[in-house]
């Protein structure tokens, strides 16, 4: 459960996470905010373990009034061919949005990349451990 409003850019390996497998994404990640009045602010260390990639974290610059708390991602289909990559967003633990990418494993990109680009990069980086994993 990465929170909505992370732009991840490039693994973090260097901030000793102690589960990195563990982590929404599978792996901590660097990046950007991208909430409301906050767009483009980097992070601290302390903010990217503790805040960004984990959903229902304390940040001071989540908007009050928003769509979700986090956003969970599960591999739902995995094939020679391709990959589907199921995504939902929750606020106040509840089931908000459901979407599907799905990544085309001969060509490398996603075929249906998700609108959002917020959850479009968060499932590249999430696509990207469980690569690494597989």
């Amino acid at each position: 459960m990465a929170c909505p409003f992370f732009l991840p850019r490039e693994r973090r390996d260097d901030l000793l996470w102690p589960f990195p497998s563990r982590l929404p994404l599978g792996a901590g990640f660097g990046g950007t905010c991208s909430a409301p009045g906050h767009e483009g602010t980097t992070p601290t260390d302390d903010e990217l373990k503790n805040a960004c990639n984990l959903g229902y974290a304390r940040c001071e610059r989540l908007p009050p009034v928003r769509e979700s708390d986090c956003v969970r991602y599960i591999v739902s289909l995995d094939s020679r061919e391709r990959i589907v990559v199921t995504w939902t967003s929750e606020r106040l633990h509840a089931p908000g949005r459901l979407g599907f990418a799905e990544y085309d494993c001969e060509a490398r990109r996603f075929t249906q990349p998700c609108p959002d680009p917020r959850i479009q990069s968060q499932l590249e980086c999430y696509l990207d451990s469980y690569l690494k994993r597989r």
